[in-house]
Order: structure tokens, then C-alpha cells, then sequence
């Protein structure tokens, strides 16, 4: 989808485990990118790529 649509930018959470990080995890990265967007309509100059806090171990 991000190819199909010019001007698009594609955030991505690598080591990270959950879904619907959006304001609800403290990820600075993906929350300020996407305050941006939804309080000023800015997106990123590039895409970016943000990193989570790890996975979970398990036992």
C-alpha cells in the first residue's frame, strides 16, 4: 500500500511484540511521528523506523 500512494511514509516498530503502539506504549519515536500527523497533517521526510523496547522472554 505504502508504494501505491505517492508521498506516503511508512513507519515501522522493529523489536517490539504488540499492536496498536499509537499512545499507548511510551514509544516516543512512533507516538511523536504519529501526533505529527494527526495534530498538523506532517509526515516524516523519509520513512521511518523506530525501535521497541525488546521482546518478551519466554520460559
Amino acid at each position: 500500500m505504502h508504494r501505491l500512494l505517492p508521498d506516503s511514509r511508512l513507519v515501522t516498530l522493529d523489536n517490539d511484540y504488540s499492536h496498536g503502539v499509537f499512545a499507548s506504549r511510551g514509544n516516543a519515536c512512533v507516538d511523536d511521528a504519529a501526533a505529527a500527523y494527526l495534530v498538523h497533517g506532517t509526515t516524516p521526510k523519509a520513512d521511518l523506523n523506530c525501535t521497541g523496547p525488546g521482546l518478551p522472554d519466554v520460559p
